[in-house]
C-alpha cells in the first residue's frame, strides 16, 4: 500500500494571522504518515480550512493553495502559500 510523509521543508516568518493559522495547521501535519486513502481527505481538510480562514479574515489577502505532483508522479507538493513549503513524500515502508 502506497504511504506519504508529510514534510515541512521549508518555514518563513508570516505576514499576517491568516498565514500563521494557515501555517500552524500545515505544522500540525509535519511528520505523519498517510496511507493513499486517505490523501484525498487530508487535502480536502486543508482546502477547507484555508477557505475558512480566508472568511474569518477579509482584510487579508486570501491563501489560494493546491497539490501538484512531481513530474515523475511520486511527491505530492502543496504550492501557492509562500511562508510554509509542505511536501507529501511518496514511500511503502513507511511506518
Amino acid at each position: 500500500m502506497k504511504k506519504f510523509m508529510i514534510y515541512i521543508e521549508q518555514e518563513m516568518h508570516c505576514n499576517n494571522r491568516l498565514q500563521k493559522e494557515v501555517q500552524n495547521l500545515l505544522k500540525d501535519f509535519d511528520r505523519k504518515i498517510i496511507v493513499q486513502s486517505q490523501l484525498a481527505l487530508m487535502k480536502n481538510r486543508i482546502k477547507c480550512f484555508v477557505n475558512a480562514c480566508n472568511i474569518k479574515y477579509p482584510q487579508c489577502t486570501p491563501v489560494k493553495i493546491e497539490f501538484n505532483e512531481s513530474h515523475l508522479r511520486t511527491d505530492i507538493f502543496l504550492e501557492g502559500f509562500f511562508p510554509t513549503r509542505m511536501r507529501l513524500l511518496s514511500g511503502e515502508d513507511w511506518e
